[in-house]
């Protein structure tokens, strides 16, 4: 492991190690870390289910056990209210800002693989293992889907909220 990284500060690498340590499994059980909006926590996702809020500082703030197996993803909606979490217990999981649960929404028999908000409108796409691509408004109510190849990971919104694109294809927003 390097002790400095070009570009970033020796107090981010001292970091990552902290996270590492308490993190059970070290850093192989890490699946995904996202910053909140304004930069006040970093949540990070492991292995076996469960979410951790950092500090900048490094300080560990709140661990939540909030799937029964893998967090694939991790993402927060451009206002830093609400987390979406994805996981290998085929659920889609809001959250509040302090990681208290808000609703869950489950995917018969597929896992839940990427997760991204749009940036214009607040509305989440999902994505599964069987190659579905969901939209959902802020509230959680389903907007629309689509139906790509199997295994979809990576999900990104354009600035304007007008296209989704996605490791199998790139689609108008109005699904």
């Amino acid at each position: 492991r390097p002790a400095q990284l070009a570009g970033i500060p020796r107090w981010q690498v001292r970091f990552v190690e902290t996270a590492e340590r308490i993190v059970d499994g070290g850093p192989q059980a890490v699946r995904c870390v996202r910053w909140t909006p304004d930069g006040h926590f970093l949540t990070v996702a492991d292995g076996s289910g469960r979410l951790y809020a950092f500090s900048p500082a490094g300080r560990l703030e709140r661990t939540v056990q909030a799937h029964d197996f893998a967090i694939h993803r991790l993402a927060w909606s451009p206002d830093g209210r609400r987390l979406a979490s994805t996981g290998k217990d085929c659920t889609v999981r809001w959250w509040t800002r302090e990681l208290e649960p808000v609703s869950t929404f489950r995917q018969p028999l597929r896992d839940t693989l990427g997760a991204a908000w749009d940036p214009a409108t607040n509305r989440l796409a999902t994505s599964d293992s069987g190659g579905r691509v969901a939209v959902w408004d802020a509230d959680g109510k389903p907007l629309g889907e689509v139906q790509g190849n199997p295994w979809l990971w990576a999900l990104a919104w354009s600035p304007d909220g007008k296209w989704l694109v996605c490791d199998d294809g790139i689609w108008d927003a109005e699904l």
